[in-house]
């Protein structure tokens, strides 16, 4: 993805909860496709748990 994509998208990452008391969010890093599979698949093995 181009830099400029990912610098927004962490941009609204960043502020999205802004307006919501004691919430907050940070952007760490970004990880690889294969990273995101590797969680996308633990998420679906726990909801069906």
């Amino acid at each position: 993805m181009p830099k400029i994509l990912l610098d927004r998208i962490a941009h609204f990452f960043d502020h999205y909860k802004d307006l919501e008391e004691g919430k907050w969010v940070k952007v760490e890093r970004w990880g690889s496709a294969e990273e995101a599979m590797d969680l996308i698949r633990k998420g679906i093995k726990a909801a069906k748990k």
